[in-house]
């Protein structure tokens, strides 16, 4: 998936049918009640200042929305301890390298002042944090709402994201020369004690282990 370029023509598409505000959620999240409330009272307070950011609750494999309602998912939220979860009615600022792209909402205004996502991202990896960065440079702060909660529902995955290991090598490339430093460096660390990349300040590249360990994660 072109994730940058799928975000940046969805938001395009919802400019063509007169939205001022947009809000971007990945397909495995699902808002909970007092959502959409809770981002409008937020835009409407911080305008054209500040990107806003979900509080996200990652559900573990038992707990399933099938059949279930939104208002009996609200009990599930308990907050992602790596990032911000203020208090109903609260908007707290914190780091541009902090915004995950899976729930977020702003005005057309503010995205045509950070430029959207950089197309050069392909498929997985780093492309929210370069956002966030575009964000800084363009004068906009990052802004997590409470009580703009998003449950994002448990499937499979590999830890870390071998499958993925092509896509976030090359993306971090891109992301160092336009920023100057790593992203994903815990990924990158443990793909370096695996033998899958070789990393260093200067250079970071795949090694013929890790092609193949890529290529049977996808296969």
């Amino acid at each position: 998936m072109p994730t940058a370029r799928a975000r940046n023509a969805g938001v395009e598409a919802a400019r063509e049918h007169g939205a001022r505000r947009v809000v971007l959620l990945d397909v495995d999240c699902a808002p909970l009640p007092g959502f959409l409330e809770a981002f409008d009272g937020s835009a409407e307070r911080l305008g054209e200042s500040a990107v806003l950011n979900a509080v996200v609750t990652y559900l573990p494999p038992e707990r399933r929305l099938e059949g279930c309602s939104p208002d009996e998912a609200m009990p599930w939220v308990d907050p992602h301890p790596a990032r911000p979860a203020p208090p109903s009615g609260r908007v707290v600022d914190e780091s541009h390298r902090l915004p995950w792209s899976l729930a977020v909402g702003l005005e057309l205004n503010v995205w045509d002042r950070i430029g959207g996502f950089d197309e050069a991202y392909v498929g997985y990896g780093a492309e929210d944090t370069d956002f966030g960065q575009r964000a800084r440079t363009a004068g906009v702060s990052m802004a997590w709402v409470g009580g703009a909660h998003v449950v994002h529902q448990w499937h499979p995955s590999v830890m870390p994201p071998v499958h993925h290991l092509v896509d976030i090598v090359r993306n971090a490339g891109v992301y160092r020369e336009r920023w100057g430093a790593r992203p994903m460096e815990g990924w990158l660390a443990q793909f370096a004690a695996s033998g899958y990349v070789v990393w260093s300040d200067a250079s970071l590249e795949l090694t013929d282990a890790g092609r193949a360990a890529a290529a049977q994660a996808r296969s």
